[in-house]
């Protein structure tokens, strides 16, 4: 049956894609590009988020092959079958891409250039990416696993110091308060974090904290379940920049992990810049190892009208 292509057309297109993930973790973990975590992550972070022009499904008959998510202005995200990547499906994906980048130009958006991510362990999608003339930037995200079958350790914290998980809305503000200082300069307002707390796949019980003495936030960390691929993810984690170098980042890892190995995952994945060292250090303390990379791919920005 010939393949087709559509847009986004509702919550349920989201349940297709999360699942379409989820069976990659059944057949090619642990090398997988994410987990059903993700996509609601950068759906709640998205203000301006439609679906309709953010999403691109392509099917085979009614079974969803692959799918394509636009993180404005001009990056996608990506997720296929086995054994599509590298071929016409992947080069449509690039082709809505492109497509994309120019109406976004003619909205009036600063579009210098398209970029696209490859798993080092992929080698059909850089192929295809350099014959479309893109080329592999300096940008590299490890990709981290921690598997569970292994005892995940406990952690003492400093005095004063105590794990626990968000009460909401109790603690919305205190929270939004230590993800803005960890990621400063940071886009995360109260409004993004309610949106957070409405996907279905955030709970507060997996959102895990440090709370220092003085009742504030130190650290955190976000763990997503994924019970039909029997993984999670942490996503995303962070220290407040007055409590680091205490050894709380590992702690509020280790704490979810644990969290996650009691749900009855397998695996967790973890992503870091590759260049930064206190990230990758902080992974490496969990047990995680990475398993591949993933490089970033760009080319200037094809302006023209769409057709």
């Amino acid at each position: 049956m010939a393949i087709t292509a559509r847009a986004w057309s509702g919550d349920d297109d989201l349940l297709a894609m999360q699942a379409l993930v989820s069976r990659s973790w059944l057949t090619q973990r642990p090398l997988v590009v994410g987990t059903p975590g993700d996509l609601e992550w950068w759906i709640a972070q998205d203000p301006e988020f439609d679906g309709t022009r953010s999403v691109r499904l392509w099917l085979d008959g009614r079974e969803l092959v692959g799918w394509a998510y636009l993180r404005p202005p001009s990056e996608i995200e990506w997720h296929l079958a086995p054994g599509l990547a590298g071929g016409p499906v992947h080069e449509a994906m690039l082709d809505w891409l492109e497509h994309r980048a120019a109406e976004e130009a003619l909205a009036g958006t600063t579009v210098d250039r398209t970029t696209i991510w490859a798993m080092e362990t992929e080698t059909a999608a850089p192929d295809l990416y350099e014959r479309r003339g893109y080329l592999p930037t300096d940008t590299v995200m490890s990709h981290w696993v921690r598997h569970l079958a292994d005892p995940v350790a406990s952690l003492s914290l400093p005095p004063g110091y105590r794990l626990r998980t968000v009460r909401w809305p109790d603690d919305l503000e205190a929270r939004v308060e230590v993800h803005r200082a960890a990621f400063h300069p940071s886009r995360m307002v109260m409004e993004r974090y309610v949106r957070l707390a409405q996907r279905p796949g955030y709970a507060p019980d997996r959102d895990w904290v440090v709370e220092a003495p003085d009742g504030s936030f130190a650290a955190f960390a976000i763990a997503w379940w994924d019970p039909m691929g029997r993984v999670g993810e942490l996503e995303p984690v962070g220290t407040h920049p007055a409590h680091r170098r205490l050894g709380l980042g590992r702690a509020v890892c280790l704490a979810a992990m644990r969290s996650l190995a009691d749900l009855g995952a397998e695996d967790v994945l973890i992503f870091s810049i590759a260049s930064n060292a206190a990230s990758e250090a902080l992974y490496a303390s969990t047990g995680a190892r990475v398993v591949t990379r993933s490089r970033q791919f760009a080319r200037p920005a094809d302006l023209q009208s769409p057709p």
